[in-house]
């Protein structure tokens, strides 16, 4: 049991084993290339070659920093490269771009042999207890409670029973805050909405489009016409959308004026001045 052999029995240390902050070592301050194993010129043997010292400098870099104890060598800067006008254009193009096109379709709209007016009776309920009674009625100007009174379910505004069906013959809404009473009624003559895609482009746009055919045949005026009874002219309208986001939202309001007959009306034609004929709604 040699005193110098029992010393070198305490200082083996396992290399494999994780660094405890007992074997951690401090951080270093003598230069990179002198800090990998052999470069021993810092043990008194002679200066390695400049060759030698690039490799280690280069090798120390790339190393983990733990390995060191010191912090990683700060990296350079990333180059963004400056979108061209060509990257920038597609980016243009796919945010155009259709999710899914619209199928063919028809709709068929049948115009009513009446319009119903008044009220709709799911649309009135009693007056709330919070109500002033003897608060004025916009559309009469005389007090609430001089006559019966109802209020709208849609806002709870109140109105004398008979005023509000007045008002409803004109327009469908509340005479106060404007909200639609019950779905919007046109006065377009029957016909049909034919919906399509076609390869043809729209100008300004990269995408197909959207091609809606308007047949509308002739036939015989309703009551809520300008001459009941009395023959009209047809009409054929055709109207292209862009294929993409907008157009197909675009689309479903066409639709839903379509089916509630507030596309085409009966009147004076602009263009021509006849009377009679089948025009576009305003």
């Amino acid at each position: 049991t040699h005193p110098n052999r029992t010393s070198r029995r305490i200082r083996r240390v396992d290399v494999n084993a994780p660094l405890t902050p007992s074997h951690a070592p401090a951080p270093l301050r003598h230069s990179v290339a002198s800090s990998r194993p052999g470069l021993n010129h810092y043990h008194g043997a002679s200066a390695p070659p400049q060759a030698t010292v690039r490799r280690a400098a280069r090798r120390a870099a790339s190393a983990p920093s733990h390995y060191f104890g010191a912090s990683a060598p700060p990296q350079p800067p990333v180059q963004r490269s400056t979108p061209t006008l060509a990257s920038r254009m597609s980016t243009a193009i796919s945010r155009t771009r259709r999710s899914s096109p619209p199928k063919s379709h028809i709709l068929k709209y049948t115009a009513p042999l009446s319009l119903s007016t008044g009220v709709p009776s799911d649309a009135l309920c009693t007056p709330p207890v919070s109500c002033n009674m003897k608060e004025y009625c916009i559309i009469c100007h005389d007090h609430l409670d001089e006559r019966p009174c109802v209020a709208l379910n849609a806002c709870k505004h109140v109105f004398h029973t008979d005023c509000i069906q007045l008002a409803f013959k004109s327009k469908p809404q509340c005479p106060v805050c404007r909200a639609p009473i019950g779905k919007p009624q046109g006065h377009s003559p029957s016909g049909t909405m034919t919906v399509s895609v076609k390869p043809t482009r729209c100008s300004g746009f990269r995408v197909d489009s959207i091609f809606i055919a308007y047949n509308i045949p002739s036939g015989v005026q309703m009551n809520y016409h300008e001459h009941p009874g009395r023959q009209h002219g047809g009409k054929c309208a055709n109207a292209y959308l862009p294929n993409n986001v907008d157009g197909q939202n675009l689309l479903k309001r066409l639709k839903y004026s379509w089916l509630q007959g507030l596309s085409f009306t009966v009147g004076t034609s602009f263009t021509t001045g006849i009377a009679d004929q089948c025009t576009v709604s305003n």
